[in-house]
């Protein structure tokens, strides 16, 4: 998981858990720490797949292998589509997301409130920057959404105070003042879901890591929703990891580093928990490649990466020139996100890359209609297709190549079983493109907003 939208990170048991003991406290505020003097400050935290036995918003689910993956492409398709046919639109007097809300991966657990945090799982979004959840009361009978969680109610935290309609964080959710000088919102999704309520502080509580005990966050802006419409999968609300000044990241970058980084684990084994870092924890460890992350003034949340080229075997495919550059009107360009499942290219790379492909393998190519990809091979018991090394090289020199579980996905199974190129087109050209989490996956993606660069590693991410 623009506008505020992504600019994929950043929000979506025993899985999942901020873990909320009781040893000293580290404190930190919005965007500053007052803490010990020790540098900047390290968070894990834990994510779980949308389909993981753990969500509580599936009930326990049994959902077949080829079926959760048809879904995932679709919610992918839905996501890509949502990004930009509403993109930049204002609702007034709103501050919209073109991403879709209910098309999220993942999830994790958060604290809110004092002195007893109240655990609620969230959505983590890369492609949206408001942190939000339901409050109670609500405005009336039918304008809070069932949710599986316990609604979060400000009269019963010591620390939530109503955040002024002078105020900054107000001013970029573009709020109205109410008779009491308190900041409302009306915050709009791709999907035309909506959130609207207050804009608040609260404290938010994360396990440090190396630190036995709660480190709360303080003074957190937040939306306190009071009124939703639409699908939001019974959550409790979003975190948003975007570029934007209301997104987590964001409001307490100076006290991680200006630094966040997640591993997501694989597709294939949704019970397996992917770490989310807030600071540099774990980013010195491994040998990182970098490459610059490219603003862009049309969707600011996004994170834009500086795509200049793709091989396959070791050969570049044709592109035409600027293929992946941003437009002057803020259009094209490659985003990555972790919401959206798959990558999608604009055709003038997507073509030739599917030729390509098709080019270097020997085996005949079957009918994938049924699963919505364009390239399919059926898969045999010993391997006899040989798959090709796909890279994607970027700017700074830096080659990012795909294992061959990161370039194509067993479909379907047993004797149905297919391998399938887990690409597909973004639209003509001048679209913007996505790189998805399969292409993510078992990479340590670190996102230094202080450099502006994108640093990843191949790695285990079950072993972080």
């Amino acid at each position: 998981m623009a506008g505020p939208g992504i600019s994929h990170v950043v929000l979506m048991a025993a899985v999942g858990l901020f873990m909320l003991c009781c040893a000293s406290e580290v404190i930190i505020t919005g965007a500053e720490s007052k803490g010990p003097a020790t540098g900047p400050l390290s968070y894990r935290l834990d994510l779980m797949r949308r389909d993981s036995p753990a969500n509580p918003y599936m009930n326990a689910q049994n959902i077949e292998y080829a079926d959760r993956l048809r879904q995932a492409f679709q919610r992918s398709h839905n996501r890509l589509r949502s990004f930009f046919q509403n993109a930049g639109v204002r609702h007034s007097p709103s501050y919209s997301s073109p991403v879709n809300y209910d098309n999220y991966e993942f999830l994790m657990q958060i604290g809110i409130g004092s002195p007893d945090p109240l655990k609620l799982h969230v959505i983590l979004d890369t492609g949206s920057d408001l942190i939000w959840t339901q409050c109670m009361p609500c405005a009336n009978s039918n304008s809070c959404i069932p949710q599986e969680d316990p609604f979060y109610s400000p009269s019963r935290s010591t620390s939530f105070t109503n955040e002024s309609c002078s105020n900054s964080f107000c001013k970029a959710v573009q709020g109205q003042c109410d008779d009491l000088r308190h900041c409302n919102y009306f915050y709009m999704y791709g999907d035309l879901s909506l959130t609207s309520g207050n804009m608040g502080y609260e404290t938010f509580s994360l396990r440090k890591v190396g630190f036995k005990g709660r480190a709360p966050l303080r003074h957190i802006a937040f939306g306190c929703g009071r009124d939703q419409s639409g699908s939001f999968s019974n959550s409790s609300g979003i975190v948003g990891m975007g570029r934007g000044p209301l997104s987590l990241v964001s409001q307490i970058g100076s006290s991680i580093g200006n630094i966040f980084s997640y591993c997501l684990t694989s597709i294939y084994n949704v019970s397996q928990i992917s770490p989310l870092f807030l600071g540099d924890s774990g980013l010195t460890s491994l040998r990182h490649r970098t490459t610059p992350l490219i603003p862009n003034k049309a969707h600011p949340s996004f994170y834009y990466l500086d795509l200049r080229g793709i091989s396959v075997n070791g050969k570049a495919i044709p592109l035409p020139k600027g293929t992946f550059q941003l437009k002057p009107n803020g259009k094209g360009g490659l985003i990555i996100d972790s919401g959206t499942t798959l990558t999608y290219l604009e055709d003038p790379a997507y073509k030739p890359l599917l030729h390509a492909v098709r080019a270097s393998i020997t085996s005949r190519a079957v009918n994938s209609s049924s699963v919505g990809l364009d390239l399919c091979y059926k898969k045999a018991k010993r391997s006899a297709l040989r798959l090709p090394k796909i890279a994607f090289h970027f700017g700074g020199g830096s080659r990012y190549v795909l294992p061959t579980q990161n370039s194509f996905m067993t479909v379907e199974s047993g004797k149905k079983a297919l391998l399938c190129l887990a690409f597909a087109s973004a639209g003509p050209a001048g679209s913007s493109s996505v790189f998805g989490n399969v292409q993510q996956q078992n990479f340590h993606i670190a996102y230094d907003l202080g450099q502006n660069q994108l640093h990843f590693a191949h790695t285990n991410c079950a072993s972080l």
